[in-house]
């Protein structure tokens, strides 16, 4: 395989990737939102948390600017190696790492305030917070783990 196509595929990877985990995390944040009942003073500081986070990973990635290098391996089983970016990549999953903590908290005080305040438990509420924290923990943990 040419250069030229490990760069391709490298690409390729990265951008859906990218829209994989912008997905994700769109589909966290309306679960959030929706158990805010879409509050405007909610959905004013998700919104703009929202575009901070974005700012700061756009930031970070244009910043570093630097294309990993692609060489040639000598094992002929892998075609092509990747070097480089490493840092790059790890900073972006920290900041996606803190929007899903920040989302969890607000969830979970949502959850709390509201068990405290009516004294019931919100079946449908315990769930969302229960499968929105597993979410995030395997995320962590998958982040973590590579």
């Amino acid at each position: 395989m040419s250069i030229q196509t490990c760069r391709m595929i490298l690409f390729i990877n990265i951008y859906t990737g990218t829209v994989i985990m912008m997905c994700a995390e769109g589909i966290f944040w309306v679960r959030a939102c929706a158990i805010w009942e879409f509050r405007k003073r909610m959905m004013a500081i998700f919104i703009i948390s929202g575009l901070l986070y974005t700012i700061a990973g756009h930031a970070v990635l244009s910043i570093s600017g630097s294309e990993p290098n692609i060489t040639k391996s000598p094992i002929r089983v892998t075609s092509c190696l990747e070097t480089g970016g490493g840092s790059t990549i790890i900073i972006a999953y920290a900041i996606t790492a803190m929007a899903e903590i920040q989302i969890w908290m607000f969830m979970l005080y949502k959850a709390i305030a509201s068990y405290w305040r009516e004294g019931t438990h919100n079946r449908l509420l315990g769930r969302l917070v229960l499968h929105n924290t597993i979410y995030m923990t395997c995320g962590l943990r998958e982040s973590l783990s590579h």
